[in-house]
């Protein structure tokens, strides 16, 4: 049977709801602090899991007082990640979120963002479906890594690349490289113009897509989101009325249905009214993780 790879991080989320971001010297109280788990591939590789589609969570577990944590929790919801590192902890993501429910992110990277081609020798890549990236890990210090990786296995039109919000500081020679393997990019409207140099929504993904030649996926907030395929633009409207809690792990669930209906193979359209509706339910509730029943009553066939 056919499995997706997720390659990134699984980290422990600290979600922190505070009244507004604190100013320098300011003191804020905080009105509730949680422990999660996240990470951009952890929540793409969670929504397949819900979706009970096939894959592989490709991550690293290092060894300290937040990798025991993420350990534990992973091993609690049956998940097995693919590597250890015996000399490194698991980094943590302190969220904080305010009361406009958005949210700012305070990263310290770990053993989770360390990548090692050894942990893959076992798998046979005929048997791989399409393998998620996240920029956050091309960013990193084994980015240069995990592209040379992809390549040497001729990953071409197989990668479901998320470059994430930190796109300005992601090496113009690695995504240069990204863009050869021919992926499919999925991003926000600001990260797509971003990455694009443009002001112009389509515009931007008609440059994106000359570089790529493969579909573009875009989220749009409250507006739904939109599938390119270099010549018609597939879009489908947001869910109304949803009461946001939080936008923590909304992209990467929307992301993680998004793949879900690429390996059923499902119609465009399809595809984005079901990511819509996952986006929708996880920001409808505290923290990044989906749940059984953001994707419940859920038709992928």
């Amino acid at each position: 049977m056919k499995k997706i790879l997720v390659i990134g991080s699984t980290c422990l989320d600290m979600i922190v709801d505070i009244d507004h971001i604190p100013t320098r010297c300011e003191d804020v109280n905080s009105e509730n602090v949680e422990f999660s788990l996240g990470g951009m591939a952890y929540n793409v590789y969670n929504v397949l899991s819900l979706f009970k589609v096939p894959a592989i969570l490709g991550c690293g577990i290092g060894k300290g007082k937040f990798a025991d944590i993420v350990a534990t929790m992973l091993e609690n919801k049956g998940y097995q990640p693919i590597g250890k590192i015996k000399d490194m902890d698991n980094g943590v993501c302190i969220c904080l979120v305010d009361k406009t429910s958005e949210r700012s992110f305070i990263a310290q990277h770990g053993a989770e963002y360390r990548f090692d081609p050894a942990w893959y020798e076992q798998i046979d890549f005929k048997d791989i479906a399409m393998v998620y990236i996240s920029g956050l890990e091309i960013e990193d210090v084994d980015g240069a890594r995990i592209v040379s990786f992809l390549e040497e296995r001729h990953l071409q039109n197989k990668i479901f690349f998320a470059p994430g919000p930190r796109i300005k500081h992601l090496p113009s020679t690695l995504l240069q490289r990204i863009y050869a393997l021919q992926p499919i990019v999925h991003l926000n409207e600001q990260e797509l113009k971003e990455l694009a140099h443009q002001h112009d929504l389509e515009q931007a993904l008609s440059l994106l897509y000359k570089q790529t030649q493969n579909i573009i996926i875009t989220t749009l907030d409250k507006d739904g989101s939109l599938i390119y395929d270099g010549h018609d633009i597939y879009k489908e409207n947001g869910e109304e009325q949803i009461k946001i809690i939080d936008t923590i792990g909304a992209g990467d669930g929307h992301a993680g249905a998004c793949l879900v209906g690429l390996y059923h193979q499902l119609p465009y359209n399809k595809i984005l009214t079901i990511a819509n509706k996952v986006g929708a339910n996880i920001i409808s509730h505290r923290g990044s993780n989906a749940t059984a029943a953001d994707v419940k009553g859920l038709i992928i066939k």
